[in-house]
């Protein structure tokens, strides 16, 4: 019997934010592709009287109400959400636009990211009267609970009243585990990679000293400590794909190191065109301070691109140390430069590290989510 899944979050790409909680997006279309699965999505807009005004709003008039991403069915209803000090109140106003897109009759809940979704869901599945599976991402659950008492106790009842828990990396479980030592069920599934996408492309694309770094614009992401080093790395190129809030002091930074000529910020583009990104790294750099399962890493083996990671989130079970990357030690400029040396050392086979990142496939991670779907609605 085919599964009806509700997947309720506010992060999941729009035509105004294509890669927004692209990662979600993944796993929700492997998911219906490998599984006897239904899924709508819910994924709510925040909104308030002229927001329309605010450059920072204005791009998200144009999401429609509904539409589809690839195989999914996605609704884009409005919620009530001034910026600023109103934060607290978001679950609620997000409940009830889940509640107001949600038009079928559904076996379970499927929702992403502790703080404010797992908590609206927490109140949505109370009036459906569903059971709910949370999946937790990160910064959730290691930095949210700390920055305000009220978010950790909201938190805190999502993770309790869930059906299950799903973290993306071990250390994530135990933290779960920690927060929450009520939580009825909690496992660890980490993300799979399109390794139709993602492949190792003929003839080889290798620049020799191009470095590679993807993500948000943002400071945890480590993007700033990768151009602190790059006066070190005097042979190499810097490439960095993202947006966010802190692409203006990256320029800035840039152009005082006198570094314009060797290093590139490109906003997001398409996952194909990712893939061409990640062929021509010799390595992908991952410097974040906190992780649960980056995607980056996966991708960047699946395309061959040995990763140079700091020891966050699933990275320690993702990378197969002077196999398929290395680590760096120290989350610093000088960190960095010390990786790309001792990786220029140690040398890598990218066959090897394509061949080796195949065993991280969508089908396997889709069917222990699947059988976990079951054993809730049984």
């Amino acid at each position: 019997m085919t599964l009806k899944v509700l997947t309720v979050t506010t992060l999941f790409p729009n035509v105004a934010q294509p890669r927004h909680g692209i990662f979600i997006a993944n796993r929700l279309h492997q998911l219906q592709q490998y599984c006897d699965v239904d899924i709508e999505v819910v994924a709510p807009i925040a909104w308030f009287p002229g927001s329309h005004l605010l450059p920072s709003y204005q791009h998200l008039k144009e999401i429609p109400a509904t539409t589809r991403w690839k195989s999914l069915t996605v609704h884009h209803p409005r919620f009530l959400s001034a910026p600023g000090r109103a934060f607290g109140f978001k679950p609620h106003f997000i409940a009830q636009a889940y509640a107001k897109a949600a038009s079928n009759q559904y076996d379970i809940i499927d929702a992403h990211y502790a703080y404010p979704d797992g908590a609206a869901t927490a109140l949505l599945a109370n009036k459906l009267n569903l059971p709910y599976v949370l999946s937790v991402r990160g910064s959730d659950i290691n930095v949210l609970p700390d920055q305000h008492p009220d978010n950790k106790k909201k938190i805190k009842t999502a993770l309790g009243e869930a059906s299950a828990v799903i973290g993306v990396s071990r250390p994530l479980t135990e933290n779960v585990k920690q927060l929450q030592p009520a939580v009825k069920k909690v496992v660890t599934l980490e993300n799979g990679v399109d390794n139709q996408l993602f492949r190792l492309q003929q003839p080889e694309l290798t620049e020799d000293k191009l470095l590679l770094s993807v993500g948000n614009l943002i400071d945890l992401k480590g993007h700033h400590l990768i151009v602190e080093a790059m006066p070190e790395l005097t042979d190499y190129r810097l490439v960095i794909i993202g947006s966010g809030s802190k692409q203006h002091e990256l320029e800035q930074r840039i152009q005082e190191l006198g570094l314009e000529s060797r290093v590139t910020i490109v906003n997001n583009i398409a996952q194909e065109a990712l893939v061409e990104w990640y062929n021509r790294a010799k390595f992908t750099l991952l410097c974040s301070s906190h992780e649960g399962c980056p995607n980056v890493v996966l991708e960047s083996m699946a395309s061959g691109t040995p990763v140079l990671a700091t020891r966050v989130g699933a990275c320690e079970d993702l990378i197969d140390e002077n196999v398929t990357g290395l680590f760096v030690e120290q989350r610093s400029a000088e960190g960095i430069a010390d990786a790309v040396r001792r990786a220029e050392q140690q040398g890598f086979n990218k066959g090897q590290v394509h061949q080796i990142a195949q065993k991280f496939d969508w089908e396997s991670v889709c069917k222990k989510q699947f059988e976990l779907y079951q054993s809730v609605v049984q």
